[in-house]
């Protein structure tokens, strides 16, 4: 997972593509 993945999903709400993306990595 990439810091600015983990970084972006926590400053903004969680969307279901970062939330996807965040179980795949």
């Amino acid at each position: 997972m990439s810091p600015s993945i983990a970084g972006g999903r926590r400053r903004r709400p969680p969307l279901p593509n970062c939330a996807a993306a965040e179980v795949v990595e």
